[in-house]
């Protein structure tokens, strides 16, 4: 038995449960399905813009420029900082050797 914890999402829809991705999992796995905290689920009415609803004149520019400013920026722990901070090195060097891999550079 593999005691690793694997996370994937989903969203419950008419009896079912539809996961973002899918995982690695072998058939037959046993899984336990959780109910995500309000803090966890997040902003459920977040949606994407899509390429033709991105303003194009200056006065739809203004606009939601003006709607980004009216953003707080979310407060983080010390602890969610020093996450981001590790999670951001480990991509800038995951990024650089795959740059150098991709180009046939010495490490």
């Amino acid at each position: 038995m593999n005691s690793k914890i694997h996370q994937v999402d989903g969203v419950y829809h008419n009896g079912r449960i539809d996961l973002e991705g899918k995982p690695d999992w072998p058939e037959g796995t046993t899984v336990v399905v959780k109910l995500a905290t309000e803090s966890e689920q997040g902003d459920v009415t977040f949606k994407m813009m899509t390429e033709e609803e991105w303003p194009t004149t200056p006065e739809g520019i203004e606009a939601i420029g003006k709607r980004w400013a009216e953003h707080e920026a979310p407060e983080m722990t010390p602890e969610e900082v020093a996450e981001l901070a590790a999670w951001r090195a480990e991509m800038k060097r995951f990024n650089i050797e795959a740059v150098r891999k991709q180009w046939g550079l010495p490490e």
